[in-house]
């Protein structure tokens, strides 16, 4: 079955962001693993990523997988989470084309915004699109999103909504 077109993307020797299936679960603990031990992601136990697998897109290079984001709805809001690229393939673009594949989700969802949380600086958050937001003047339920003492900030982005036309073509098929 050929990748829905928001994650479809040309890109030398990586194959399409795509959504992850269950046989990608061993992979998605391990390379989250490392950056958990980091203290960069929350760790998460091996069930969890097979519990929760529908809500990952993944980026696979010759048949590894090498970038990795889960996807949660909040609202009118898809969060951002567990985003990793392994370090050996990082700085080619696998992050920002696995959150331009998170937007589309979001778009086609109807989803107002993208938000993620990290420990980081935020400077590749910020390049893009994204930008800070204060969790004392956020929603409740996105500062519920930053364990107490871990000292993440909160990044949104908004999201465009689909295009009229593919809007009209879906709900209205030629004939």
């Amino acid at each position: 079955m050929p990748a829905p077109p928001e994650l479809a993307g040309p890109t030398a020797a990586v194959g399409p962001v795509r959504v992850a299936q269950p046989a990608d679960a061993p992979a998605l603990f391990r390379l989250s693993a490392a950056f958990a031990a980091d203290g960069c992601l929350l760790p998460r136990a091996a069930h969890e990523f097979a519990e929760r697998i529908g809500e990952f897109l993944v980026a696979v290079r010759d048949g590894e997988l090498i970038g990795c984001t889960g996807l949660a709805e909040l609202d009118d809001t898809l969060v951002v989470y567990n985003l990793c690229v392994a370090p050996h393939a990082q700085g080619g673009g696998i992050g920002r084309r696995l959150i331009s594949a998170a937007a589309a989700r979001g778009s086609r969802l109807g989803r107002h915004r993208l938000l993620a949380a990290s420990k980081s600086s935020g400077h590749w958050f910020l390049r893009q699109g994204f930008e800070e937001v204060d969790p004392q003047r956020s929603p409740a339920a996105w500062a519920a999103l930053i364990p107490p003492g871990r000292g993440s900030r909160l990044y949104c982005r908004g999201l465009s909504a689909p295009a009229a036309s593919q809007q009209l073509s879906a709900t209205h098929p030629r004939s």
